[in-house]
């Protein structure tokens, strides 16, 4: 058996433990909101957010031409090039190049060119389009918006302008706006399964996770092998407290694809629904071994070692936190939990003080200040 094939039968088998040892508790959906967790953070961390987010990493800028860009696309661009150079004015070649240079990450070049598409024909929703997508992925997120805006002015029956600006409006936290005009774009053309994806993933953002559910399986009809879908499938049911399908559908994900950060980390935030601190611990642990300079990860680990009353190790952990992130405010302020879990007050009190100067108006660092050091005035210079 091969060292692949062996970690994934390892890493379903503990599921499967696990799934064993919680169905009884599980099988009735809780609310998570009603279930407090002492680890210091918010369960399930793995959100319609973080998804989008990872999604974005590897988003294509998809759009009219996309099918056809993608077949030799350095001919094309030599002959876009020598196009333009004997017609300046050409506003199709300008939205064409611009493409392929958005799919080779070349994104202010193209940002140019679709400006100067815009200034040759105002009116051609198509390049507005381009823009748009140029600046979504360049995170210009608003004015991404305002480009979708324009074009869905200049064609209102273009679907996948409704489509373009619901994804940025996602990335803009403005889920029920995007919820909104995913609707839309269904309504003028069916969706396709990868946008259908994202329309899920704002039903779930919208507290309708029953309704995400069915989207995100209507998102995998055919095409079973994809390993996002089941991932937030499973975190969607752990988000209302529905742990045992959590579990199941962080098994189809595991089950295609070799194990990831995000996928331990997603274990982690089911295992803190459940207060199963060395479980949280354990896929932590392996999060970090295959991520060792996201932070993130080292500060939620940092934090459940205090509460398993492993103070060494959790000061090991957020002294690297801190000397890989010296101005991550909330670095210090974890670090000053776990000190107050081990009822070091005063060491706590110094990395509030450290955190609220990098941070002053942090309101969660203020909170924290409020729950661990209840009237104790703030370090001064």
């Amino acid at each position: 058996m091969t060292i692949r094939k062996t970690s994934r039968l390892i890493c379903f088998l503990v599921i499967f433990i696990e799934l064993v040892s919680v169905t009884a508790v599980a099988s009735t959906p809780q609310d998570p909101k009603q279930r407090k967790s002492s680890f210091g953070w918010k369960a399930p961390y793995v959100s319609p957010r973080t998804e989008l987010n990872s999604l974005s990493e590897t988003l294509r800028a998809y759009g009219a031409l996309a099918d056809i860009l993608r077949i030799n696309t350095a001919r094309m661009k030599a002959q876009l090039r020598e196009k333009l150079s004997a017609n300046p004015r050409d506003s199709l070649a300008c939205i064409m190049l611009g493409d392929i240079l958005v799919e080779d990450g070349a994104l202010q070049p193209a940002v140019a060119l679709f400006d100067s598409a815009i200034a040759l024909a105002p009116s051609y929703a198509s390049a507005r389009l381009a823009l748009g997508r140029a600046l979504y992925k360049l995170s210009n997120f608003n004015d991404a918006i305002s480009q979708f805006d324009t074009a869905i002015a200049l064609d209102s029956l273009n679907a996948t302008g409704w489509s373009l600006r619901a994804i940025a409006e996602s990335m803009n936290d403005e889920w029920r706006k995007a919820r909104t005009d995913f609707e839309h774009a269904d309504a003028l053309r069916t969706l396709s399964r990868a946008v259908r994806y994202q329309y899920a993933l704002s039903l779930w953002a919208t507290d309708d996770v029953e309704l995400a559910i069915v989207e995100f399986e209507n998102s995998i009809q055919g095409h079973v092998t994809d390993y996002r879908v089941y991932m937030s499938w499973g975190m969607a049911e752990a988000s209302r407290g529905n742990l045992a399908e959590a579990r199941r559908g962080l098994a189809h994900a595991m089950d295609l694809r070799e194990p990831d950060e995000r996928m331990f980390e997603a274990l982690a935030d089911i295992n803190a629904l459940d207060e199963r601190a060395d479980s949280v611990a354990y896929y932590l642990e392996k999060a970090v071994e295959l991520a060792p300079f996201q932070t993130r990860l080292r500060i939620r680990l940092g934090l459940v070692y205090a509460y398993l009353k492993k103070f060494e190790q959790s000061d090991e952990m957020f002294e690297i936190v801190t000397t890989l992130e010296s101005d991550n405010a909330d670095g210090f302020a974890g670090w000053a939990r776990a000190k107050a879990l081990h009822g070091d007050y005063q060491a706590a009190a110094k990395l509030i003080d450290k955190a609220l100067r990098l941070a002053p108006l942090d309101e969660t660092i203020l909170k924290l200040r409020e729950e661990i050091l209840p009237g104790l005035p703030l370090m001064k210079e």
